[in-house]
């Protein structure tokens, strides 16, 4: 299995990922309301996630195996992921999980780039990545943060991180 970056030729075959992801493995959130899965798939056409293959400011990943894509993942150069869904036919086997973790790693090195931009321009220091507690059994991030390095989020439901060069700093989630 390779994790890549998105390319405008896999839009058609990544929306179908996605759709087929949300109708058959979250069934749980969407209970079958025809209502709800109308109102989640309304953006999931190929030509919108064309459009976020091209967003700047944005990683579209893919995991692919012999040319099929098995799952879709998303994250902001800010450190937001926002899209982690998994092919049905991949389930069980790891894909979400590396997924995931090539996320964490792009966005971490995305907020490496702003940062060392940023100092170089005297600009203040940009708080750590923002994680979002989506996926807990995804365990540890396989660089330079753990989950337990990021606090449990306050009674707002912010998560706060600690940096060396701030002190401690909320971070909104």
């Amino acid at each position: 299995m390779e994790i890549r970056d998105a390319v405008p030729a896999d839009a058609q075959a990544a929306c179908e990922v996605l759709r087929r992801s949300i109708v058959e493995l979250c069934v749980a959130d969407h209970r079958n309301d025809p209502a709800i899965l109308e109102r989640w798939l309304a953006n999931k056409t190929p030509e919108i996630v064309a459009s976020w293959i091209a967003q700047p400011g944005s990683s579209l990943l893919v995991a692919v195996e012999e040319k099929t894509i098995l799952a879709v993942g998303a994250v902001s150069d800010t450190g937001e992921i926002s899209l982690n869904y998994v092919s049905p036919d991949a389930r069980f086997r790891g894909v979400s999980r590396a997924i995931l973790r090539a996320l964490e790693t792009r966005a971490v090195a995305r907020q490496r780039a702003l940062h060392a931009s940023q100092f170089r321009d005297g600009a203040p220091l940009l708080p750590c990545v923002r994680l979002r507690r989506r996926w807990p059994a995804a365990g540890q991030i396989r660089h330079d943060r753990q989950l337990s390095d990021v606090e449990k989020p306050d009674r707002r439901g912010r998560s706060r991180c600690g940096s060396p060069h701030q002190g401690r700093r909320r971070i909104a989630g």
